[in-house]
Order: structure tokens, then C-alpha cells, then sequence
């Protein structure tokens, strides 16, 4: 992720402030105790990543005057995503969204 992606916030900059929650629904198994929407077939997780991004991007256009501060991504078992379908993730977030240097992320793993 390049450093254009990211941005600043000045002493006198006021920003409206965004955080966003990515589900992820995949598992290796369905926990007893787990109400969230969850699949153990991780076989769509590409296909899923992929919606994921297009649908930032449709809603990028309604929050360009949002700084996203923090990015929480749960589910599911976050942790089962090849290292590549979370660069894509990561890539989509940072295209399509003004993110601070500072922002606080979050991966659930469980």
C-alpha cells in the first residue's frame, strides 16, 4: 500500500469520521456457541473478496468526505483468508476510501 493512500489530518481539519466493519464468513467449523453468519466451504472466498471490493467501490462515492479511523474485520474466522485474498481486501479498502495514517485495524481470529 503506497503512502498515497493514506492521510493526514490537520490541527484545524475537521473530518467526518468512518469506521468500517468487514464480515468475513468463513470458518474451518461451525462453532456450538456462534450466532454469526458463518460458512465452513471457504471455496468462494475469492469470489466473496471480489464482491467485497466492488461494493466499496460503490460506496466509496457517498463516503468521499469520510477519513476511515479504524477498519475492524470479524466474522467468521477472518484468519482462514489466503494472504493474497487479504492484499486484494486491503488493496480495495485503500482505493476506495480515505484512510489515516493512524487508523486502527483489526483482524478477528478465533
Amino acid at each position: 500500500m503506497s503512502n498515497s493512500s493514506h492521510y493526514v489530518i490537520g490541527k484545524n481539519t475537521r473530518q467526518h469520521r468512518l469506521g468500517l466493519y468487514i464480515h468475513i464468513p468463513f470458518c474451518k467449523k461451525k462453532c456450538e456457541y456462534c450466532d454469526f453468519y458463518s460458512k465452513c466451504d471457504i471455496s468462494k472466498a475469492d469470489k466473496y473478496v471480489k464482491a467485497l471490493v466492488a461494493q466499496m467501490k460503490e460506496y466509496s462515492t457517498g463516503a468521499n468526505s469520510y477519513i476511515v479511523d479504524s477498519i475492524y474485520i470479524g466474522g467468521g474466522t477472518p484468519s482462514v483468508l489466503k494472504s493474497k485474498l487479504f492484499k486484494k481486501l486491503f488493496s480495495g479498502i485503500y482505493q476506495n476510501f480515505k484512510v489515516i495514517r493512524t487508523a486502527e485495524i483489526t483482524v478477528e481470529l478465533n
